[in-house]
């Protein structure tokens, strides 16, 4: 999940370790990316809608795979959003409807990813459709297939 000035997006990958033969595959399930009005919100607001995206896209793949995931994450690379989304304290209307809409999304574990390792990050500063073929959009990330190398979460 990613979001700027000008558009925010969500992709869903899913991997799949196949321990019996020690290796394991990403798969491109799903994306969807949103051009914002100028000026309409500000950036963690936006970050804010991304996870919102990101939490409706599980959703929508729950009720789509008859699979059982053994863990759904969500990565941000705004620390902002990841606060909102543990606070205790309520928080301004707008920001506490949208964090509420995250948490009915039961099973949900949320990690913090730096920018240049997010590959929502692509879209949501645009990109030429050649790029987002080939890039971290559609193949995920090389440090995905190995939870071992997944970044800290902070």
């Amino acid at each position: 999940m990613d979001a700027s000035a000008h558009a925010y997006a969500a992709v869903v990958f899913v991997l799949v370790i196949h321990k019996e033969m020690g290796n394991a595959e990403i798969y491109f399930l799903i994306s969807r990316a949103c051009i914002v009005k100028l000026e309409t919100y500000t950036v963690p607001k936006l970050e804010l809608l991304a996870a919102v995206l990101g939490t409706k896209l599980i959703k929508l793949i729950r009720q789509a795979l008859p699979i059982q995931f053994e863990r759904q994450i969500l990565w941000s690379d705004s620390k902002c959003v990841l606060s909102w989304i543990v606070s205790l304290k309520i928080l301004p209307k707008f920001i506490q409807n949208q964090i509420d809409d995250i948490r009915a999304v039961s099973d949900l574990d949320f990690w913090y990813v730096p920018t240049d390792l997010n590959p929502a990050d692509i879209p949501s500063h645009g990109s030429a459709l050649l790029h987002l073929h080939n890039s971290l959009w559609h193949r995920g990330p090389v440090w995905f297939f190995n939870p071992n190398q997944w970044p800290p979460n902070e």
